[in-house]
Formats: C-alpha cells, sequence, structure tokens
C-alpha cells in the first residue's frame, strides 16, 4: 500500500513539475531547439558524402561555369556565384544550409511579430527552431548542394518575411518612419527580382498577392516619404542583385539574352506552361497512395479533425472527459506520424501526407482556439498567405519535382506561431509532434534512399576525389569506379593547353565534364529520352565553332542504354567513330550500364 502511494507521489510531482514546464515554456523550448539541434547534426555529419552523376552535377557546372552557358531558364548559377566566396563543394554545402536556416529564421520572426505583440522575441525563441527544422525537409532526397529548388526555398521564405514584416508595420494605428520601411523594401526588391530569375514561374505567382496586399494594407499612408522612401528601397535592392550579376560577368544584356534562348530550348525538351491543375493531381496521388496502404490513417485524419474543432466550444461542459479526448487526439496523432516515417511509400508521398496533416490541424485548432478574435484574423491571414506561398513554390512549374518539398515549405511557410505557440499551450506538443514526424521522415529517407547514390547512405564507403578541387566525398563502389576513372584521364589528357569541349552522349551523365574540367556545349546537360533531345542536341552542338567540333570528346553508351543518337554527329561535321579511338570505359550506375569516352585520334 505505502509502495502503490509512493508511486502516486512520484507521477504527481512529475506531472506537475511537466505541467510547470509547459505553462513557463522551457519544456517545448528545450524540445523545439533539441530537434532542430539533432536534425542540423545529422545533416552536417553527412555533407561529405553523396555526389549524383546528374543532378547535382548539373547544379556544379550551372555554378562553376556559368560563363559558358549561352541559354537556360534559371540563372540560379550567376546568382550563387555572386552570393558565395567559395569554390568548394563542400564549402558551398554548408553555405546553403545556413542560408536555409537564416531565411527559414527571417520568415519566423517576421510572421511571429506579425501574429502577436505580447512577447514576440520570447514566441520567436520557440518559433525559430521549428521553422528551421521543417526548411531543412528540403534535404529528404539528398541534393545538398545550391541549386534553383533550393534558392527557391530560400527566396520565397525571404520574400514572405520582408511581407509580412511591411504589412506589420503599415498595419499599425501609428504611421511608420521613412527608415523603418526601408530594410524591408530593399530586402523585398532583392529577394524579389532574384526569385524571379530563379524560378520565374513561381515570381509569376506570388508577385501579384504581394503588390496587392502591399497596397491594400498601405492605402492609410499619406506621408510622402514614406512612400519614396519604400520605392526607393525597392529600387535598391533590385539595383544590388543586378550589381551582384555584373560583378561574376553576367550583364544584364547577356542575362536577358541567356533566359529568352532558354525559353526557346526549354519547348523543345518539355512543355514551359503554368500546370498548377497538373500538379495538384500529382500532389493528390501522392496522399492517395499512402491512404491506399494505409486505409486506417483516413479514419485517424477524420478523428484528429473532429476532435480538434468540436470539442473546444464545449470544453466548459466537458471538463471530465475532455483530458482523455485530447489524450486520444495526441495519441492518434503519434500513430499516424510513426505509421507515416516508416511506410514504404515514396519521401514525397509521406511528406505530402504529411503536410496534409499538418494543414488540417493548423486550421482546425485556429478555428477553435479562444484568442483575441485580431489575433486569430491574423493567424488565419498568415495561413492563408503560406497556403498561396506553398501553391506558387510547389506548382509553379510544370515539373512533379516540386511536390517533393511540399511539407518543407509549408511548415516554413506557416509558421509555428501560428501553429499553436501564440494560442493555447495545450497544443504546444502537437506543434512538436507535426515537426518532429517532419524530421523522422527526413532522416529516415536520407538513410534509406539518397538520390540516384546506387546504395543506403550507411554503404557509402569510397572516398573519391571530386572536381577541379580534387574534393574528398564518400560514394558508393559504382559511382567510384565513375569518379576514379575519370579522374585519371584528366591527369593524363587536361589541365594543359586548349581544353577540349566534352559531349556526352548518354545524356545521363553530365559529372563528367565537371570531373574531367572539360568545357560544356553551351549547356549544363544534354538531356536525353525526350521527345526533343535531338534538336536539343542540335541546337547547341550548332553553335560551337568549327575547330571546337572537331576537337570534341565524346561519352558515347555501350548499346544498353539509349542516349543520343550518335547518327547527329556526321550531320554536324564530327567525323565518328572514324576519327576517334577509345580512351577509358566508365560505368554510369544510374542507368545500369556503362558508357565509352573517346578522344580524336
Amino acid at each position: 500500500m505505502n509502495r502503490a502511494l509512493s508511486i502516486r507521489a512520484s507521477f504527481l510531482r512529475l506531472r506537475g513539475l511537466v505541467k510547470r514546464s509547459f505553462e513557463q515554456e522551457t519544456l517545448p523550448l528545450a524540445v523545439a531547439w533539441s530537434m532542430f539541434a539533432a536534425l542540423l547534426f545529422f545533416i552536417l555529419v553527412r555533407l561529405d558524402a553523396g555526389v549524383d552523376i546528374t543532378d547535382t552535377a548539373f547544379y556544379l557546372i550551372s555554378v562553376a561555369r556559368h560563363a559558358q552557358i549561352i541559354a537556360q531558364v534559371t540563372l540560379f548559377g550567376a546568382l550563387w556565384d555572386g552570393i558565395s566566396p567559395f569554390s568548394s563543394i563542400y564549402w558551398n554545402r554548408i553555405l546553403a544550409l545556413a542560408l536555409i536556416v537564416v531565411s527559414s529564421s527571417y520568415l519566423a520572426w517576421a510572421a511571429t511579430k506579425y501574429v502577436t505583440s505580447s512577447q514576440p522575441a520570447h514566441r520567436f525563441l520557440f518559433v525559430s527552431p521549428l521553422c528551421a527544422a521543417t526548411a531543412l525537409a528540403f534535404y529528404n532526397f539528398w541534393l545538398p548542394d545550391p541549386s534553383y529548388d533550393l534558392m527557391n526555398l530560400i527566396l520565397v521564405s525571404t520574400v514572405l518575411g520582408s511581407f509580412f514584416q511591411l504589412i506589420d508595420l503599415f498595419g499599425k494605428a501609428k504611421t511608420p518612419s521613412a527608415r523603418s520601411v526601408l530594410l524591408p523594401m530593399v530586402i523585398l526588391g532583392a529577394a524579389g527580382l532574384s526569385l524571379a530569375l530563379v524560378k520565374v514561374t513561381t515570381a509569376a505567382l506570388i508577385a501579384p498577392l504581394v503588390i496587392i496586399c502591399l497596397l491594400w494594407t498601405a492605402r492609410r499612408v499619406t506621408e510622402a516619404k514614406v512612400w519614396i522612401a519604400s520605392i526607393a528601397g525597392a529600387l535598391l535592392g533590385i539595383a544590388l542583385t543586378v550589381l551582384l550579376l555584373i560583378s561574376v560577368g553576367l550583364y544584364p544584356a547577356k542575362a536577358i539574352d541567356v533566359l529568352i534562348e532558354g525559353y526557346y530550348v526549354a519547348q523543345m525538351i518539355t512543355d514551359p506552361h503554368f500546370n498548377i491543375l497538373g500538379s495538384l493531381r500529382i500532389h493528390a496521388g501522392d496522399i492517395r497512395s499512402v491512404i491506399e496502404g494505409n486505409p486506417y490513417l483516413l479514419v485517424s485524419f477524420i478523428l484528429l479533425g473532429v476532435l480538434s474543432t468540436v470539442v473546444a466550444p464545449w470544453r466548459t461542459t466537458m471538463f471530465t472527459v475532455l483530458p482523455w479526448i485530447r489524450g486520444a487526439q495526441a495519441a492518434t496523432l503519434i500513430v499516424v506520424i510513426v505509421i507515416l516515417s516508416f511506410d514504404g511509400a515514396s519521401p514525397q508521398a509521406r511528406l505530402s501526407m504529411l503536410g496534409l496533416l499538418a494543414q488540417m490541424m493548423v486550421i482546425c485548432s485556429i478555428a477553435a482556439s479562444d484568442v483575441k478574435a485580431d489575433i486569430r484574423r491574423r493567424a488565419l491571414s498568415v495561413v492563408g498567405v503560406a497556403a498561396y506561398g506553398q501553391m506558387a513554390y510547389c506548382f509553379g512549374t510544370n515539373s512533379p519535382w516540386s511536390n517533393l518539398l511540399s511539407l518543407a515549405t509549408l511548415l516554413a511557410l506557416i509558421p509555428a506561431a501560428v501553429f499553436y505557440g501564440t494560442l493555447a499551450r495545450s497544443k504546444v506538443i502537437y506543434a512538436l509532434a507535426l515537426v518532429g514526424g517532419s524530421a523522422l521522415i527526413t532522416a529516415t529517407s536520407i538513410e534509406r534512399s539518397p538520390y540516384r547514390l546506387n546504395s543506403t547512405f550507411s554503404a557509402l564507403t569510397e572516398s573519391v576525389e571530386i572536381g577541379p578541387n580534387s574534393e574528398p566525398f564518400k560514394v558508393s563502389p559504382a559511382l567510384a569506379r565513375f569518379y576514379r576513372n575519370l579522374q585519371d584521364v584528366r591527369g593524363k589528357y587536361f589541365g594543359h593547353g586548349d581544353v577540349p569541349v566534352l559531349l556526352d552522349m548518354t545524356g545521363r551523365a553530365p559529372m563528367a565534364a565537371y570531373q574531367l574540367g572539360a568545357r560544356i556545349p553551351g549547356t549544363a546537360w544534354t538531356l536525353a529520352g525526350y521527345s526533343g533531345s535531338s534538336d536539343f542536341f542540335r541546337y547547341f552542338v550548332s553553335r560551337l565553332s568549327d575547330a571546337d567540333r572537331r576537337a570534341a570528346w565524346l561519352l558515347v553508351p555501350d548499346g544498353t542504354h539509349p542516349g543520343i543518337p550518335l547518327s547527329l554527329l556526321p550531320q554536324l561535321g564530327i567525323d565518328f567513330p572514324g576519327h576517334y579511338v577509345p580512351v577509358t570505359e566508365i560505368p554510369i550506375p544510374f542507368i545500369d550500364g556503362h558508357a565509352i569516352l573517346y578522344r580524336p585520334g
């Protein structure tokens, strides 16, 4: 009996400690920062591993050799080259990671300040690690190098952060000072133009929202100096972006030519129009694939929605039942997250499902909360703007790739301040659980299926030297042979005299040019497998000089996988195979085949 009483007393003391910790928000703060620190450390210690030979190579070439590119629909490479002081692959990964954290934290600070005026600094300490941790879900497919999708995430977060900062300033009863609006307008101008140069489809969707809302909110501003400061700040931000491009040798006239020609040649490969409904269908298909594999998840979602919305208005009459209902709600949420974390579906499907859960719970919790009407209105407006921002980010292109980041953008663009931090303290655990689920899915996805690396992450055991700086990275044994064979050729034939162009006839290994140190034929990737691949290849190679075409090296598939038709080469003045001799055989693990590297004889 005494032992039972002692156990009960210990339990009550522990419950009281947890309750006091939640009331003082020390425990939620500790958990939030611990989750962020754990995921950040998990990613940091893996930045010396995994360099795939397709998309990653496209990103690296777009940055390092943007001056050789004559047509491309994005200028992210030149922009990143202007931003980054590093030529190292590893340190650019570090910088990219830092910018994701900084931009999501800026958004968290701006939205938190807009939603609540009480203790914004204290709320930010809770919101910031949650937003940063969810933004790191970007790494779920392990593409850690600077890319247009990574810059898109950073810039959308920055644009919306400056937007909320300005809305907060203009929405106050007192007219803001000219000095207070200058900096956010500079940030908005610079990030807005950069976004248009990185992903014009996203910018085209998000720009009207930002402009209309700012003009509507600022309609009561009558002081001319505030308007002058706003316009001057935006123009200064635009000018800074232009100067950044000029600093790396990309002048406005050339930038416009590259983009115009890029849109022209893109039509050879794909149809570059807005196809939001098509992308939404892909998103719905991702979610359906998870539900079909786990039909009881749908029942759990309905239960969570009902409990989140219906119970709150009756809290005074259901005080004896409410704790049990909250417990059931929390338990159901945890079960859903665990199932999603270890489900066999694709990472984008699982993240899409968790993103839908997050959307549902944040809207239900705001609607059912008993906070002041003004806070509820601001919270719901953040949800609306963030949902539109998510659509602009994820569905502003015709590519299903955009769906990979649905959860990352959803939670990074809907700050956790709206998630329960500014609402009911009893709901904090749900915000932590959702973000924890995001981190868990990200970590398991990185470990089980790193993008096109032909193994699990733990099997990346071979150390190879990659790129012009011969940086050591861990890859799979199959990829190690690819890199080492090309490194041997580079040491023998490259690094002295005129550097030749490499024509990748496989259309699947742009990394070959980067590893060899060869020049590119005006594009970072000669894509194969599309109906317009031949026209795409002909467009770029025909713009090379006769001397460059005669001296070009060729990477030719061995026949196990179709590449770019070899019949195009004689049409373009390249005498293959008569004028060529084989140099080495290179494995292409991505297509389970091999290619032969040829040089002019």
